[in-house]
């Protein structure tokens, strides 16, 4: 699991990208050895948002899911989502279930922390 954590306020709007390229050139360059499938690329994929069962229990979201907007993005190799106006305090995870091509899936997850820091 990855963590966002760069000043992230209860005001913030930021991009998720994960990337899953290292793992289709390896896939890819395995096919071509064997005589495979050709270019597998990211198919499709979801996201869904929940509050991290270790986040500090004296803050919380009922409403977590509302915290990514906007449409999720796919591309041949990375997808990407906005994560926007969490709740100070809480500690959300992000969890994107990508298919592939050849229909692998994965599954990566995203910790985003959001803290008011003083300035």
């Amino acid at each position: 699991m990855f963590t966002v954590s760069p000043n992230l306020t209860e005001d913030s709007v930021i991009p998720i990208t994960i990337s899953v390229a290292n793992k289709l050139a390896a896939i890819n360059a395995l096919n071509i050895t064997l005589g495979g499938l050709g270019d597998i690329i990211v198919a499709s994929a979801t996201a869904f948002c929940e509050v991290d069962e270790t986040s500090d229990p004296q803050f919380s979201d009922a409403t977590p899911s509302t915290r990514l907007v906007g449409l999720l993005t796919v591309r041949e190799t990375s997808v990407s989502q906005f994560f926007s106006q969490g709740v100070e305090g809480v500690d959300y995870v992000v969890t994107f279930v990508i298919t592939l091509s050849s229909n692998e899936v994965i599954v990566s997850q995203v910790r985003v922390p959001v803290r008011k820091y003083k300035t």
